[in-house]
Order: structure tokens, then sequence, then C-alpha cells
């Protein structure tokens, strides 16, 4: 290979290693002087008040399904008000919500900025999960990561999404 090629090959793959050490650096503000500060964040841990929904005991109970992962977000003085709700196909020895990730949108991606372990409640067919998160900042980007399960005839467990929405309370 000529030594052009070589270099010219080099330069390339320095240049992806560069790029792919700038994006996955952590949440960094640049100055005017062109130094770097690296902003940590601390992830919150929040607490999650399980409670029973309403059911339809007219649905026959031949196997876990979840038929409803509904996601509800509204602002308050207090924060950001998240409900999520799950129903099984009948009643369930257990349903619950878990692994519950709030994130917020930045430059390279998604940042997790609380989370909470959720609830399971006993021989209901539906549930529902209230979290409060103070901190939420109006007008940034935001999406609900969890993962709803429950056992009617054996065990199952679905992940759901809100998808991304701008607060804007």
């Amino acid at each position: 290979m000529h030594q052009k090629t070589k270099r010219k090959i080099g330069k390339f793959v320095c240049a992806v290693l560069a790029m792919a050490f700038l994006v996955s650096l952590p949440y960094a503000q640049v100055s005017a002087a062109q130094s770097v500060e690296v902003v940590s964040q601390e992830v919150q841990v929040l607490e999650a008040v399980v409670y029973e929904l309403p059911s339809d005991e007219n649905r026959p109970a031949l196997r876990t399904i979840f038929y409803n992962g509904i996601v509800n977000v509204n602002g308050s003085d207090d924060g950001m008000l998240i409900e999520i709700s799950a129903e099984a196909n009948g009643v369930a020895s257990e349903i619950g919500i878990k692994d519950i990730k709030i994130q917020r949108k930045v430059w390279y991606g998604w940042s997790t900025v609380a989370t909470s372990s959720g609830g399971v409640m006993n021989n209901v067919s539906s549930v529902g999960c209230r979290i409060l998160y103070p901190d939420a900042v109006k007008g940034a980007t935001y999406r609900i990561l969890y993962t709803v399960f429950g056992n009617v005839d054996g065990y199952a467990e679905s992940d759901g999404s809100s998808g991304e929405f701008v607060y804007s309370y």
C-alpha cells in the first residue's frame, strides 16, 4: 500500500475515533475560552402510589394478556404528575408496574433524571401507579419508560413507553 494511502486511512480512523469519543461524552458546558466543565446529574428515586382500577369481570381469564398500558402526564405547582395504568385479561394473582424511568432529551440522546420501582397488587385485574416528579423543566422534552407485569395463568410482562412529549405546564 502506498504511503499516502496509509496516511489518509490513518487520518480517517483518527477522525472516526474522535467523533465516537465526542458523542459518548457526558453533558458538558463549553465557554468562550473552549474549556469543558463536566456536570454530573444525580438520578432521583421517586415513590410510587399503586392503586386498583375498576375492572370488567366479564372478560375471560385465559392467559395473561395486557390490553392496556396508558400513560397520562399532567402538571401542577408541585411538578409533573405521571399516572400509568395497566390491565390484564382476567383477575391476576399479581399485577404491577415496575422499572419506571423518567428521561429528559439532551443534545446527545436521553438522560434518565428519575426512576421508580413502581409497585404491585394481588388478586385484581387492573392497577394504576402515580408518581410526582417535582423537578420537571417547562419546555423540556421527556419520555416515560416502564414495564407492566402480571400473572393470570402464567407470568408475562411487557415494556411500554409514553413516546416523547414537551412538558408545558
